[in-house]
C-alpha cells in the first residue's frame, strides 16, 4: 500500500534514456519542424519576413503533401520558434493585421520534397 501511494503521489520516474529517446521520437515525427529544418535557415537580416498563409504553408503543403489548417501549421512554427513582439532584434512569428509571419529567417534555395 506505501508503494501505490507513492505510485499515486508521485508517478513514475522515467529514466533518461527513455526521456531521450521519446523526445527523438516526436521531434523525427513533427513534419513542420522536419520541413522548417529542410527549408528554412536564419537571416542575418532579421527585418526579413515570410508570409506565412501565403507562402510558408502553401510550400510546406505541396512539397509535404500533408494537410492542416492554417491554424494549426502557425501554431506549429510559433511552438518551435516562439512568438516575437515589436522589440528590435527579435526572430520568431510575428503577427500583424491578423496575418503571421515568419520573421529572421530565409529560404535554402528551392523548398525540398520531403
Amino acid at each position: 500500500m506505501k508503494s501505490y501511494k507513492l505510485y499515486h503521489t508521485e508517478g513514475l520516474v522515467l529514466p533518461e534514456e527513455v526521456r531521450t529517446e521519446t523526445i527523438k521520437y516526436f521531434d523525427n515525427s513533427n513534419k513542420v519542424k522536419t520541413w522548417f529544418m529542410a527549408n528554412l535557415e536564419k537571416d542575418a537580416d532579421i527585418t526579413n519576413e515570410i508570409n506565412i498563409p501565403m507562402d510558408a504553408y502553401v510550400k510546406f503543403v505541396e512539397t509535404t503533401g500533408e494537410r492542416m489548417t492554417k491554424g494549426k501549421f502557425k501554431e506549429s512554427l510559433e511552438e518551435m520558434l516562439g512568438k516575437c513582439g515589436k522589440q528590435t532584434g527579435s526572430t520568431g512569428i510575428a503577427n500583424r493585421s491578423g496575418i503571421g509571419y515568419i520573421k529572421g529567417y530565409k529560404w535554402i534555395g528551392e523548398p525540398l520534397v520531403i
